[in-house]
C-alpha cells in the first residue's frame, strides 16, 4: 500500500455570522489529506504536525481520527496550543480572514531534528504554508534530508508572504524544493507574487 504523508498545521476555524459562530477544524495540508482520503481510498494517508494539550489540540485530533487519516505521526506537546483563526463576510460577500498562529505549536515541527521517520513514506506532501511556519535553518535541514531520501516530494507553492521570515528566504526554499519535487503543484498566482514575474514568465519556467 503507498503511504503518504502530509505535513503542515491544522488550525481551528471560526465562521463568525449574524446568528452565530461555527467552530471548525481547516489547514490546506490538511484539507489536502482529506481529499486524498476521500478520493484514494487505496492510499494510507497520515498527517504530520505538532498540537498542544489543551482542549482545541485534542478536537482537532479527533477531528483527524474520524475521518480516517493516521494520526500517529503527530507529536503533542506541553503548554501549547494550535493556532487559530476567523473568517467574517461583508456585505457584498467578500471574506476576509484573521489569524492567531504566532505561536501554534506546529511551529516546533522538526525541531528534534528527526526526519528520519518520513522514510517510512511513499510519498511526502507539503506546502509553502508547511515550510513558512518552520525556523529557517529546520527548512534547510529538511530540504538537504530530503535531498538524501528515496521518497517523493509533492509540493504546492501556496505563498503566503506574511508567513515567511523574509522574501528572500521564501524564493530560495521555494525554488530549492521545486527543484526536489517529483510531483509539482505551482500556482501561477503565487509564482508571480513571490518571483515578480509574468503569467507568461512563470508559464516558461514551468514548461523548460
Amino acid at each position: 500500500m503507498t503511504r503518504v504523508a502530509c505535513i503542515g498545521e491544522a488550525m481551528i476555524e471560526l465562521s463568525v455570522a449574524e446568528e452565530g459562530t461555527l467552530l471548525g477544524v481547516a489547514g490546506d495540508s490538511l484539507n489536502t489529506a482529506i481529499y486524498l482520503r476521500r478520493t484514494a481510498p487505496a492510499l494510507e494517508i497520515e498527517y504530520v504536525t505538532c498540537l498542544g494539550d489543551d482542549p482545541f489540540s485534542h478536537r482537532i485530533l479527533d477531528f483527524i481520527k474520524d475521518r480516517e487519516i493516521g494520526t500517529s505521526s503527530i507529536s503533542q506537546i506541553t503548554n501549547k496550543s494550535p493556532g487559530l483563526y476567523a473568517i467574517t463576510t461583508a456585505p457584498d460577500g467578500e471574506r476576509s480572514f484573521t489569524y492567531w498562529r504566532g505561536d501554534s505549536a506546529a511551529r516546533d515541527l522538526f525541531a528534534d531534528g528527526d526526519f528520519a521517520f518520513l522514510g517510512g513514506f511513499d510519498i511526502v506532501y507539503l506546502s509553502g504554508i508547511s515550510l513558512a511556519i518552520l525556523p529557517h535553518p529546520v527548512r534547510l535541514d529538511l530540504l538537504n534530508w530530503l535531498k538524501k531520501s528515496k521518497v517523493s516530494v509533492a509540493y504546492d507553492s501556496n505563498y503566503r508572504a506574511r508567513l515567511w521570515d523574509n522574501v528572500a528566504h521564501a524564493r530560495l526554499i521555494t525554488d530549492a524544493f521545486w527543484k526536489r519535487a517529483d510531483i509539482l503543484l505551482p500556482s501561477i498566482d503565487d509564482e508571480m507574487t513571490l518571483f515578480e514575474e509574468s503569467e507568461s514568465e512563470v508559464l516558461v519556467r514551468f514548461s523548460g
